[in-house]
């Protein structure tokens, strides 16, 4: 028989008392099983059982506290890190199962249970997280040794080229202990600059590589007593773009975090904060803060420290010589670092030189590289990785979508194999957003909003979706529609956008067919013009985007129409209409909008009339235009019109004053045009037929 004190245990959160025992059968031969029938419950369990609980199986819709409240609860009290949760749920929405996983959840098993799926899934979740305590372990033991080994490779190394320069290796040691001391300094006074353990760490490390790049100095200016010629001292400064270089042309390794700070520290340790150092006079916060911080540190140990060519200055000596300028100028905040610190700082470095192997604090940085949320084998278990490959895989094989995932890190986006096809580009394009890398698929001004939407998105907005133009790989250019969804990750308590996902669509021909419907919902059936709601809102949008720029309104119908079509009929009353809208329309700028706003209305608006000479002479026109003769019948047209803004600031004020004008004409005798007037008067354009 199995001993129950070696069986896990399983917290079983659901209000439905049905729910937990049918679980609760399923699991009860393997498992010790205490069950929650709600949130609160729950979360008194964890309060005083935590460390006994290896896994949760939670409902999402409860009473009094929701599934998604004791999630947030766990993350807050980071029970999350060391307790699988597993979703059980009839709610399996796309809105809800992408909610779960944001909060950590690394399972969702929907009702109806299947015995063999809820057993299968709740012994994988429970072995994979007791294997991830176990690598977790060893993990941090390789890293333990991989740093140690590291600081006594740098300690070796940096020991060489002091002992050539004729030190005897305390320059190194020195330098690392003033450069974490004035860190730690600058990390409490001024959190903007985000500086943790880890960095302080990596930083310390690299500082003992500054001056690396004097192996390639001669050894009769190195080791000189007395001042350099001008020539000489050219030839020292060599030294910091030298060590760069040396690091720079690493055969392997040139990636890790601790060569780019040695590589930053090597080249501008000799950089002045107003811009007068060397090599490449960089200036205020251009110079990189890691090699501030070790500027500031050589030169206060190159102070108090004997020389080949000085004797040492005192601790007050050096300090009030930094404070005074005499050694370049260094940013404001190290300089208030500095004076925070000097009171202890001689003693401090006298102290901690006797047993420089605490510098190398190998276990607290393993600890911190360890317990990173971005790197936890917790955040994503190996389960539902390899489930997701499979799906991926999949899915990507029988769509014609190309499917993309970007890494914001190294600027690298892989594509489906799709991609090919698709746009005949590779499937993996680096440097994606620093150099375009997609020119000639996506036009630059496209390329732009693509790029500001995706920064754009958040942790509360963290999707993104737009359509735009690409180049095909038989080089037409079609629409297609970009889906994506970035990715989180939380880092002390700041998000850092680590990665994003998503689509490609190809929606050529639903867009043009989109376009083509929305354009014919715009037009009037029988004359092609703008109907009366899309005048409405095309002259509207007009009005409120120019600016109170000077336009005309005109609307105009033909006089006793209804007699026409009573004498000729409605299908010869038809061709007139299309008659006079083809008129309106050729007598018209491209710029300004006709429309048929009723029956036998149609209306006319002219963007940019400057002048009242130009209304009244456009009236004329028009009304000449359009009085003409349709297969042997004589027609004659009443107009009415009002000026924006004078006359009306919105469509609906204008086109009713514009109707009152038209109503004007046709109650003084049809066949004339009427100018409306913002005193709430009409002025008679003229009247009668037009003369040629």
């Amino acid at each position: 028989m199995k001993s129950t004190v070696q069986k896990k245990t399983i917290l079983i959160v659901d209000d439905a008392e049905l729910n937990r025992c049918l679980l609760s059968d399923i699991l009860q031969d393997d498992y010790n099983i205490v069950e929650a029938c709600n949130g609160k419950e729950a979360i008194e369990i964890l309060k005083h059982n935590d460390a006994s609980i290896s896994l949760i199986l939670l409902d999402l819709i409860m009473p009094e506290m929701t599934g998604f409240d004791v999630l947030a609860l766990m993350q807050k009290n980071h029970w999350h890190e060391t307790i699988p949760v597993v979703i059980i749920s009839s709610e399996n929405s796309a809105e809800y199962i992408e909610k779960s996983y944001e909060y950590g959840v690394v399972d969702y098993i929907s009702r109806p249970f299947d015995p063999s799926i809820v057993t299968q899934r709740v012994k994988n979740t429970i072995i994979l997280y007791s294997k991830q305590k176990e690598l977790e372990s060893l993990i941090k033991e390789q890293v333990i040794e991989k740093e140690r080994n590291n600081a006594l490779m740098i300690n070796i190394l940096s020991t060489i080229v002091e002992f050539r320069n004729g030190e005897s290796g305390l320059h190194v040691i020195r330098i690392r202990i003033i450069t974490e001391i004035l860190m730690e300094a600058l990390r409490k006074r001024y959190q903007e600059y985000s500086m943790d353990e880890s960095h302080i760490a990596l930083i310390s490390n690299a500082a003992a590589l500054h001056d690396i790049g004097k192996i390639e100095i001669p050894e009769e200016i190195l080791n000189k007593p007395g001042k350099l010629t001008y020539e000489e001292f050219e030839i020292m400064k060599t030294h910091s773009a030298c060590g760069a270089e040396m690091l720079e042309n690493l055969r392997f390794g040139n990636d890790e975090e601790l060569v780019k700070y040695a590589r930053q520290i090597c080249r501008w340790h000799h950089e002045r904060w107003d811009g007068n150092g060397y090599p490449d006079h960089l200036k205020g916060d251009d110079i990189p803060i890691a090699a501030q911080i070790v500027s500031l540190a050589d030169v206060y140990d190159a102070l108090v420290s004997e020389r080949v060519y000085k004797p040492p200055y005192t601790h007050e000596q050096a300090i009030q010589m930094i404070l005074n300028g005499e050694c370049g100028m260094f940013n404001p905040k190290l300089i208030a670092c500095l004076k925070e610190v000097s009171g202890h700082l001689e003693q401090a470095v006298k102290l901690r030189s006797k047993d420089p192997g605490h510098l190398f604090d190998v276990n607290q940085l393993s600890r911190e590289i360890v317990q990173k949320k971005g790197v936890k084998l917790s955040d994503r278990t190996l389960f539902l990785l390899e489930q997701e490959r499979t799906k991926y895989q999949f899915l990507t094989s029988i769509t014609d979508e190309v499917l993309f995932e970007y890494d914001f890190s190294t600027d690298t986006i892989t594509f489906s194999d799709r991609c090919r096809d698709e746009f005949n580009i590779p499937t993996i394009v680096t440097e994606l957003f620093s150099h375009n890398n997609l020119r000639g698929i996506i036009d630059k001004e496209d390329f732009q909003k693509l790029t500001e939407l995706v920064y754009s998105a958040s942790p509360a907005s963290p999707t993104f979706q737009t359509q735009l133009i690409m180049t095909t790989s038989d080089g037409s250019k079609e629409w297609y529609e970009i889906v994506g969804r970035t990715l989180w990750s939380n880092d002390d308590q700041n998000e850092q956008l680590y990665s994003c996902v998503g689509r490609i669509a190809n929606i050529h021909r639903q867009t043009i067919e989109g376009r083509r419907l929305e354009e014919l919902a715009q037009k009037d059936s029988l004359t092609n013009l703008f109907n009366r709601d899309a005048a409405q809102k095309v002259v509207g949008h007009i009005l409120e985007t120019r600016n109170q720029a000077p336009g005309l309104m005109i609307l105009f119908d033909l006089d006793n129409f209804r007699e026409l079509n009573e004498n000729n009929g409605h299908l010869f009353g038809d061709q007139i209409l299309k008659h006079v809208a083809r008129l309106a329309e050729n007598n018209i700028r491209k710029m300004d909008i006709a429309a048929r706003v009723g029956g036998n209305e149609f209306m006319v608006y002219l963007h940019e009339v400057v002048s009242e000479e130009f209304m009244l002479m456009y009236c004329r026109m028009l009304s000449i235009a359009l009085k003409q003769c349709y297969q042997g019948t004589e027609y004659t047209i009443s107009i009415g019109a009002a000026a924006y803004p004078k006359d009306g600031t919105s469509y609906s004020e204008l086109f009713t004053h514009a109707g009152q004008a038209l109503y004007e004409s046709k109650h003084s005798g049809k066949n004339c045009c009427t100018i409306y007037r913002n005193d709430g008067t009409m002025q008679a354009a003229f009247e009668g037929a037009v003369p040629e």
